[in-house]
């Protein structure tokens, strides 16, 4: 019984021996090893990835949170999870693929006719890698000198920043140099330290002086120079406004015949709110080449003089209407006693006189509701003396008309002549 064992463990050994000296069984043996070693192997990776995108899924909210910009949700937690599970799962991808590459080359290494394409593959593989890595080195110092150019950019910047906004606090004063003057000035001067530092990296670029970078660089400097003239002359206007200062946001202007409160100035565009509640958007290159009035230049407490016009004939007695328009500047609202209101005839003109009334008010807002008040009783106290708002036009016969002037202000001795008719043909002949 133990010998018939024994010869029977012989037998299957010499079997085993046999198969494993046939070289075909072994290269398949070891074909199939390496498959399912690169089947396991990608299954693990797999799996590995699948954990770590559902843990990612258990962190939102907690660890992983959204981004915000002055309460403004740039994203959302959801998106910022989902953005990151899109990330780790393209890294998936192209480890899995990385894994194939490497184990392609072990699978035709099991065969001798497969071997040379071994070799042809290793070098698809490590020669790009190995050029890569290389270049890599060989461009270090051009690396290491941008990044210490961009470092002492950044510094700097960061020093300017905390200046403007201790300017801008009002917690360091420049003389000649207005607060408002500070966040601009600080955004200008970043925009042309940032150039400047990538004039200077610029030749250290990877392909920076390839002709296809050049004319992409060409390309995008025509589009500049011919799409954005009009962008160009509002940044210039806008740059013109702020350090000229000739108002403020709050103020209330008139530009180019529109007059309204300033509720936005920025580089490019200044925007009104008209008395009706409209917002009217102007280009600054527009204001800068425009006449500006500012009703709130000075001090509130100074406020600014409003005027009205109206023109009446030679007969009214001109210190009738200075009693009459001065006394419907009175019980008007917004309108200030001191300065007191004054009139001004500004013209004499051929057929009746411009009288000017001037009030002072320190609501310069309100200005539309004052005037039109302001008109309106001018009408009312004109009306109450029997003084009609008209401009008389008319052409007269002075031999025989009566005088203009107001029969208070006639001289005592002035006579009126009748006319003087002459028969026909007998003109010139002195007869009355």
């Amino acid at each position: 019984m133990i010998k018939s064992t024994f010869v029977s463990l012989l037998l299957q050994t010499e079997w085993l021996d046999r198969i494993l000296s046939n070289s075909t069984v072994t290269t398949a043996l070891m074909a199939i090893a390496v498959v399912l070693g690169l089947v396991v192997v990608l299954t693990l990776v797999r799996r590995l990835f699948k954990r770590i995108r559902k843990q990612l899924r258990t962190w939102e909210g907690t660890r992983i949170k959204g981004f915000s910009v002055k309460k403004y949700e740039v994203m959302s937690a959801k998106h910022a999870v989902d953005a990151i599970d899109w990330v780790v799962k393209v890294i998936r991808i192209l480890i899995q693929l990385g894994i194939v590459a490497l184990w392609l080359p072990l699978l035709f290494s099991v065969f001798p006719w497969s071997r040379d394409i071994t070799h042809t593959l290793l070098g698809l593989i490590l020669n790009p890698l190995k050029q890569l890595g290389l270049s890599f080195l060989a461009y270090l110092p051009s690396l290491f000198f941008i990044i210490v150019t961009f470092f002492l950019t950044s510094r700097l910047v960061r020093v300017l920043r905390f200046f403007s906004k201790e300017v801008a606090n009002n917690r360091l004063r420049l003389s000649g140099f207005h607060r408002e003057w500070a966040t601009p000035t600080f955004n200008l001067l970043r925009v042309l330290i940032y150039l400047f530092a990538l004039v200077i990296v610029f030749p250290y670029l990877p392909g920076s002086d390839s002709p296809a970078f050049q004319g992409i660089s060409i390309f995008l400097g025509v589009l500049l120079s011919l799409g954005s003239t009009s962008v160009v002359g509002n940044a210039v206007g806008g740059f013109m406004l702020i350090y000229m200062r000739p108002f403020v946001v709050g103020d209330v202007v008139q530009i180019a015949g529109t007059t309204g409160k300033v509720v936005e100035k920025n580089l490019l565009v200044t925007r009104l709110s008209t008395p009706k509640n409209v917002d009217i958007t102007i280009p600054n290159l527009a204001v800068s080449s425009n006449q500006i009035l500012n009703y709130s230049s000075k001090e509130v407490s100074k406020g600014i003089f409003l005027t009205t016009t109206i023109t009446l004939g030679y007969d009214v007695p001109w210190r009738q209407v200075h009693e009459v328009l001065l006394e419907s500047a009175k019980g008007i609202e917004s309108i200030k006693e001191k300065p007191a209101p004054f009139v001004l005839q500004t013209a004499l003109n051929d057929f009746n006189v411009a009288y000017e009334l001037n009030v002072y008010t320190n609501q310069p807002e309100r200005m539309a509701r004052i005037l039109s008040d302001l008109n309106a009783s001018v009408q009312d106290h004109c009306n109450a003396a029997g003084i009609e708002i008209l401009s008389p036009h008319f052409h007269a016969v002075r031999d025989g008309n009566e005088s203009t002037i107001p029969e208070p202000d006639r001289p005592t001795n002035a006579t009126q002549n009748g006319f003087r008719i002459f028969p026909f043909g007998g003109w010139g002949k002195g007869n009355s």
